[in-house]
């Protein structure tokens, strides 16, 4: 029981100063702001990686674009599937921006929060706030490295497909190119 009444006790007003105050409320603030940073740049993450695994996708499926050349069919299975990539890249890609803009938002409101704790006095909470930030940071910009890398890698995926697409059309082309000659013959043959 003498534990219970020891938790249960009422403040005492003496020592709710106002600085006791603004220290209290500025150290609850700077706990959501956190746990908002953390969750965001979770959040970030997360949808780099899915970004990332739909790039590296959509990289396979242009490889095996390049891999069917000629045969028609197999060819338009695969354009068909790429397009539906590109399409969920899109929303991703869409995602993962709006997911920046809150990031970035959070940024401002943690680096605000950590203003406010150390002119509240709490400058260890201010001091630790900034960590947070950096190290959500530092988190992210990994992620995005990364992406980075994936992104290359397509573009020169593509790069190397509209080359060999390129020039599988003009070998095509050449192929079945007939000289007026030629047309004149198999017209003459057609007509016996």
């Amino acid at each position: 029981m003498l534990l219970n009444n020891f938790w249960m006790q009422e403040p005492d007003p003496n020592t709710l100063s106002q600085e006791y105050l603004l220290r209290s409320v500025s150290s609850q603030t700077a706990d959501a702001v956190t746990a908002m940073l953390s969750q965001a740049a979770r959040a970030l993450i997360e949808a780099e990686e899915k970004y990332r695994k739909a790039l590296t996708i959509l990289t396979d499926l242009t490889e095996q674009h390049m891999s069917v050349l000629g045969n028609e069919e197999e060819e338009n299975i695969v354009w068909d599937i790429i397009l539906q990539a590109r399409y969920q890249l899109d929303v991703l890609n869409r995602k993962r921006k709006d997911l920046e803009i809150l990031f970035s938002c959070v940024q401002k409101l943690a680096d605000a929060s950590a203003e406010v704790a150390f002119l509240a006095g709490t400058e260890f909470l201010s001091t630790s706030m900034g960590e947070r930030m950096h190290n959500a940071q530092r988190h992210v910009e990994s992620a995005r490295a990364e992406t980075e890398r994936a992104e290359e890698i397509l573009r020169e995926t593509q790069a190397i497909n509209v080359k060999i697409t390129t020039e599988h059309a003009e070998k095509q082309k050449s192929e079945c190119v007939y000289t007026d000659t030629d047309l004149e013959e198999n017209v003459n043959k057609s007509a016996s």
